[in-house]
């Protein structure tokens, strides 16, 4: 899927300002991405996260890109720098070099795993921002030459479909799960997604991964945040949870019994109360879940910040299923309360 209709789809960009960017892209010799960051059409780290999931890879987030460790550059020689258009900027918890590139692929990873003589995590994040990084750090005065991508040709964003596009392999996934039925996971699915938890520093990178592995196990979801008096859409998939859905969504939680025994007693709701509420009938639609669905609580230390309501298991194994809701939300809840 090409960047812009991604953008577009997760509610990152209005449809305007993309319209504006792509016919300016040609004269501009930038990137969609950077363009649209340059004109305060996009966040950051929203065009970052965007394209590791357009490209299957890590993002980097620009507090990142600030904290990144400068003594780490030194392991890269900068002809290889300028050349893969790549820096080093940290390691995980596991000891793994994460490595900035413009272009994550194959063959820089073949490249970087021989010069390095370890295998790095390759990072994206926006290209003006990746190539004015190296030239900073390996002080090149020769320009470092432009790939243009798909975008850079004129596009009809009201086209609705597109052909799909193979993506490379992933090293750490921290896409939006796709909104389409995927097949059960495998128990070893679940295992990794909460080993790879331990690495992760940020609340979007941790709802990211937690919902990869969501949308492959149940039918449909939401992730819904809690303040004091409402519930309101963070992430989701499903026939009918739409991004617009996601961004829209809003409910009392005095009036969604399931969302607020969840929140009280603190634990897994899989049980229709007797009093459903009055607007649990706007939840149950858009999940498509009858009667109700079932419902974690997530907490961040003391406070349960977030529930995951989700609808029948994609196996059908509603036992397993249960259990594994159980140990999704614990893990959430102790990711957060480190961050």
């Amino acid at each position: 899927m090409r960047i812009g209709r991604l953008l577009l789809e997760r509610g990152l960009v209005d449809r305007d300002a993309l319209a504006a960017a792509v016919a300016a892209q040609p004269a501009s010799r930038m990137r969609l991405c950077s363009l649209l960051i340059e004109r305060g059409a996009v966040a950051f780290d929203d065009a970052s996260r965007a394209l590791g999931e357009q490209l299957g890879s890590a993002a980097v987030l620009l507090r990142h890109l600030e904290g990144r460790d400068p003594a780490l550059a030194a392991r890269l020689p900068a002809s290889i720098a300028r050349n893969l258009v790549a820096v080093p900027v940290g390691r995980l918890a596991s000891g793994a070099l994460i490595v900035c590139v413009r272009d994550p692929g194959p063959s820089a990873l073949a490249t970087l795993t021989r010069v390095l003589g370890e295998a790095p995590v390759m990072a994206v994040a926006p290209a003006r921002h990746v190539e004015r990084l190296v030239r900073a750090v390996y002080r090149d005065e020769v320009d470092i030459p432009i790939d243009v991508d798909d975008d850079d040709v004129p596009i009809d964003i009201a086209i609705a479909e597109e052909r799909p596009r193979p993506k490379p392999p992933r090293t750490i996934s921290v896409v939006v799960p796709k909104l389409q039925t995927a097949p059960a996971p495998a128990r070893d699915s679940l295992d990794a997604t909460l080993a790879a938890f331990r690495d992760i520093d940020d609340p979007e990178w941790l709802f990211d991964v937690a919902m990869k592995y969501v949308a492959a196990r149940w039918r449909s979801s939401l992730l819904l945040g809690l303040n004091d008096k409402r519930a309101v859409g963070v992430r989701g998939h499903g026939e009918r949870v739409t991004p617009r859905v996601v961004k829209t969504f809003v409910v009392e939680i005095a009036e969604t019994a399931v969302l607020e025994l969840a929140r009280t007693q603190r634990r897994v709701i899989d049980e229709p109360p007797d009093e459903l509420g009055a607007e649990h009938a706007e939840l149950a639609a858009v999940l498509g879940a009858a009667p109700c669905p079932v419902v974690a609580p997530i907490t961040a230390g003391e406070r349960v910040t977030h529930v995951l309501a989700v609808t029948e298991s994609l196996d059908g194994d509603r036992e397993g299923a249960l259990v594994d809701l159980g140990m999704l939300a614990e893990a959430m809840s102790e990711a957060l309360a480190r961050m």
